[in-house]
């Protein structure tokens, strides 16, 4: 099992806050990823994520456990999931399995005091492996 962190930003470019992308994404229960996006070739079932919104908010603010390996979606499940919003339209992703804690959750509150990414700059979604899997281990359990 691995240990992820899912950034996600800000789309002021097309009226998405960081919020919205969080909301619908964990709403359908999968994330999108791009062609490009490096490590999705890495990401497998029972992997442990931690969402951390960026600016302006930059904070943790979930936790999730990945379904699956990352994989190419369909065309029909592309449409279903981008809503008719070509910004959420994916030609990858990842499901995800258990529920969403919020950042109320003890999980969250945790991770918040292990990891520090508040000098993150870079708009988009993006996703790190942790490389602290000892400290996180004890933080998803």
């Amino acid at each position: 099992m691995s240990y992820w962190i899912f950034v996600v930003t800000s789309h002021e470019e097309h009226g998405i806050t960081g919020e919205d992308v969080l909301r619908q994404r964990t709403q359908d229960r999968f994330w999108g990823l791009g062609e490009r996006t490096p490590n999705r070739k890495n990401l497998n079932g029972g992997d442990s994520i931690a969402f951390y919104l960026g600016t302006p908010v930059r904070a943790f603010v979930g936790t999730a456990a990945l379904a699956g390996p990352s994989y190419q979606l369909s065309k029909q499940e592309s449409e279903e999931l981008s809503h008719g919003n070509e910004f959420y339209r994916s030609q990858h992703g990842v499901r995800l399995e258990r529920s969403i804690s919020g950042p109320n959750d003890a999980q969250s509150s945790r991770c918040c005091q292990v990891l520090d990414l508040s000098r993150t700059r870079r708009a988009g979604v993006h996703i790190s492996k942790v490389a602290c899997e000892a400290s996180l281990s004890r933080t998803f359990a």
